[in-house]
């Protein structure tokens, strides 16, 4: 039996059309029907670092947090054991890993495809238990879902390259935000 309070997160989740709200939501039901204490996201990407010493370029793995004010890479071992699963299982398909240590434990959910992680569900909770692991098992699966509708929806499936609606939504959304920081300015210089 489904849970009342439960039906109206998964309405708003079925709701989203952009992958930031989307994970937005998940974020959000997560922590409000999980006892883990931190929840995040995390997209996987590759950056090259030019190795000056050597001369040879090198490329590293980097965390995109989707949800951060500062929207940059983070590097792996900002989050040290998150950091040495990846490394450790990066060539293992790893859908969902459970770690207990002391008093906690972490979930930790993949999203991967052909041989790679493309992004990364992270809880950290004090108290592991079968009820977080579930609840959290069946969000990250309704998000794949939805992820990959939204992704259909926006991407040429030939060439992967976003469509002309999704490039008209996403000029929308800069000028919309530029306009909004001129208001801002604007309003903030006048008084």
């Amino acid at each position: 039996m489904i849970q009342e309070e439960l039906i109206p997160y998964l309405v708003e989740m079925t709701g989203q059309s952009d992958k930031i709200g989307l994970v937005a939501h998940l974020v959000k039901t997560l922590h409000k029907f999980t006892a883990a204490e931190i929840v995040r996201f995390f997209d996987l990407h590759q950056k090259a670092v030019m190795d000056t010493g050597l001369g040879k370029l090198q490329v590293e793995s980097v965390l995109f947090e989707p949800l951060s004010p500062m929207n940059h890479a983070i590097s792996l071992d900002t989050i040290p054991e998150l950091g040495k699963i990846i490394r450790e299982t990066g060539h293992l398909t790893m859908p969902f890993m459970r770690f207990e240590s002391g008093g906690g434990g972490q979930l930790v959910f993949a999203l991967v495809e052909g041989s790679k992680i493309r992004s990364i569900l992270y809880l950290d909770t004090p108290r592991p238990n079968t009820a977080d692991e579930t609840a959290a098992r069946l969000f990250w699966n309704m998000f794949i879902n939805l992820e990959r509708t939204i992704r259909a929806k926006d991407q040429d499936p030939l060439t992967g390259l976003l469509n002309r609606r999704s490039f008209d939504e996403t000029i929308s959304n800069i000028l919309d935000g530029a306009f909004q920081s001129s208001e801002v300015n604007r309003l903030g210089g006048a008084g």
